[in-house]
């Protein structure tokens, strides 16, 4: 009796190591495809900053930007005749845009 119940255990691991094997083929199998194509395929660039000045704002956003940065520069220019105020009220305008943006054009996370 025993030497049947060791028979046939040898049997089923003999079984159970054939099917591991196979197993552990097809595994490697996949992940070399895997790999494989992971090589030939083409990746995109990582979305991100790409030169712009603003990258997370979209083209309309940028142009009322700008259009209102030298609208305000414009009128500076135009309607102060001292030089030191043209200067200090430019470089006001300089520091004070990008809060203006995160105010007017803030996005929620989520």
């Amino acid at each position: 009796m025993s030497k049947e119940r060791a028979a046939r255990r040898v049997a089923r691991e003999t079984e159970q190591q054939a099917a591991r094997a196979t197993r552990a083929r097809q595994v490697a199998r996949r992940a070399k495809r895997r790999e494989i194509k992971r090589r030939l395929t083409p990746t995109l660039p990582k979305r991100g900053r790409v030169g712009k000045i603003f990258p997370r704002r979209s083209a309309s956003e940028r142009f009322v930007i700008g259009v209102v940065f030298f609208g305000l520069l414009a009128f500076i220019w135009y309607e102060f005749d001292d030089l030191g105020t043209r200067i200090a009220l430019t470089a006001i305008l300089v520091l004070v845009l990008p809060a203006f943006v995160v105010i007017a054009f803030g996005r929620k996370s989520g």
